[in-house]
């Protein structure tokens, strides 16, 4: 049922039409000419909800898809998107094509030599049509928007075409999208259309970070036995430019790495930790290591030169508090943190900057508190770790992780690592689901490690011991089925327990 037809020769969209003029088309077509898109006669209708439309007179048949392939529900959205675009100061056309007909948008909207479709796609449609509909669109200069029934979700995620998706089937018509850092919620097609047009439809978000979570612990150092505090960041407090918020999970903390975004802010972590009558904070320095192979930025004695404090001890600590510091350094953002399409606003500050900044780096990578990883960062890393077969212990496992390897999986003879395997096959952990289970499709290995950190009752902020492991799998240090196999065995047996003494 068109929202478009010709009153002796003239164009008219129903929808742009006030009571009085349809009442005046009733009065008077029948002594003029009114057809059809199909080029039948044509008769001027409004449905039971007050939304004005042509149908064909009864008994009228045409082969013209948009005559009668169209649901009440696709002709009520595609009215309201063409009132919201025309609100917004855009020119606005109903099921408009090009000569030669090529393609007919549901509406298209002009301004300064701009012109974006927006289309409405209730009914089933797969990825290869939305993308084959979006190359025609290309192929003549037209940006193409698409809002889409839940049931083409999938498909048009799949297609990589720009969309949002109705959150239900009937009036309001409101949409699902979200704000930077935020979770999707109902937004109304109207507000959503002059968003769009507006220009507030963004990719990515600009932020800056206002605060990091600090882990922290003393320990002595192993060359002149005086104490030194350990710290590093795991988590931030985000700001975006239009002035939202958001928590940041970091992930992205090689091992033995050569640099580290702690040294960016550690004037304003010694303000904060300095206070607290804790040793002296252990600076940041190179130092070689035999364990590792190379030479990386560890975290030395604050009393002498020889002693430092490994990164494999670090990562099997378990005595870490937490503090949250204020920063004032600026601290880089990976591309994961704020690569999210987002309904952005001006409030007095800008918008969102599209440009993707030269960070030559250390990068604060993590994902978003609440919202499932979306891409995986790779790191560059000189660790080897190879895992023979599937049935080695969780102990040795982890022995591996951190760079103690044994020929061939021996057994360690200095007592401190035991590696005694198991003769028989372990017994799989039974895989339930995790909070992104119903949300998104999602590895078994990140599964796993989600069910490790809430059988935990780990605070979303705070590190897990598990969370080295998952970013090594993530990261393609570890092979995902190897790594898959790992983190069952943990979620089986607990916490690996730790060396009887430290291996710097």
């Amino acid at each position: 049922m068109p929202l478009v037809a010709f009153f002796d020769g003239h164009r008219i969209e129903s929808y742009l039409s006030t009571d009085e003029d349809w009442d005046q088309l009733k009065g008077e077509y029948k002594n003029r000419v009114l057809t059809m898109k199909c080029g039948l006669p044509g008769i001027p209708r409004k449905s039971k909800r007050g939304l004005k439309h042509f149908a064909h007179k009864a008994g009228d048949l045409c082969g013209l898809v948009e005559c009668w392939a169209e649901t009440p529900e696709h002709r009520a959205a595609k009215t309201l998107t063409a009132q919201a675009a025309r609100d917004a100061g855009w020119q606005v056309s109903v099921e408009w094509s090009p000569e030669g007909g090529a393609w007919t948008a549901d509406v298209l909207a002009e301004l300064d030599g701009r012109r974006i479709a927006l289309e409405v796609q209730w009914s089933r449609q797969d990825a290869e049509e939305f993308r084959h509909r979006q190359e025609r669109y290309v192929a003549d200069g037209v940006e193409c928007f698409w809002y889409v029934h839940r049931r083409n979700a999938d498909e048009a995620r799949r297609s990589g075409v720009p969309h949002v998706v109705f959150e239900g089937d009937r009036d309001p018509f409101d949409v699902t999208a979200a704000k930077a850092f935020q979770q999707p919620e109902a937004t109304s097609l109207h507000a959503h259309v002059i968003a769009l047009l507006q220009g507030l439809h963004l990719d990515r978000i600009q932020a800056q970070t206002t605060s990091v979570i600090v882990q922290y612990l003393s320990d002595r150092c192993f060359a002149c036995k005086r104490p030194s505090t350990i710290w590093r960041i795991t988590a931030a407090s985000l700001l975006s430019r239009c002035q939202e918020t958001g928590g940041a999970i970091r992930t992205g903390a090689p091992l033995w790495a050569a640099e580290r975004i702690e040294t960016l802010i550690a004037g304003d972590i010694a303000a904060v930790l300095g206070k607290g009558g804790l040793p002296q904070l252990a600076p940041l320095r190179m130092h070689k290591s035999k364990q590792a192979g190379k030479t990386y930025l560890a975290y030395g004695c604050v009393h002498c030169r020889a002693g430092f404090f490994g990164d494999g001890f670090l990562e099997l600590e378990d005595r870490w508090q937490s503090v949250t510091v204020p920063v004032t350094a600026s601290i880089p953002l990976g591309d994961e943190l704020l690569t999210q399409v987002h309904l952005c606003a001006d409030k007095g500050f800008g918008t969102c900057s599209q440009d993707r900044p030269d960070l030559r780096q250390p990068l604060f990578e993590g994902y978003i508190t609440g919202q499932h990883r979306r891409t995986q960062p790779t790191y560059e890393t000189a660790a080897e770790v190879s895992l023979v077969g599937t049935d080695i212990s969780a102990r040795d496992a982890v022995a591996i992780m951190v760079g103690h390897q044994y020929t061939e999986h021996e057994e360690s003879t200095s007592g401190m690592w035991s590696s005694t395997r198991k003769k028989a096959t372990p017994k799989e952990a039974v895989t339930a689901s995790c909070d992104w289970c119903e949300k998104e499709m999602h590895p078994e290995h990140e599964c796993l490690w989600r069910r490790l950190r809430a059988k935990s009752n780990v605070d979303p902020t705070s590190r897990h011991w598990s969370d080295g492991v998952h970013h090594r799998i993530a990261s393609g240090i570890i092979a995902e089925e190897a790594g898959t196999a790992m983190m069952k065995r943990f979620t089986e047996r607990g916490k690996p327990i730790l060396p009887s003494r430290r291996t710097r």
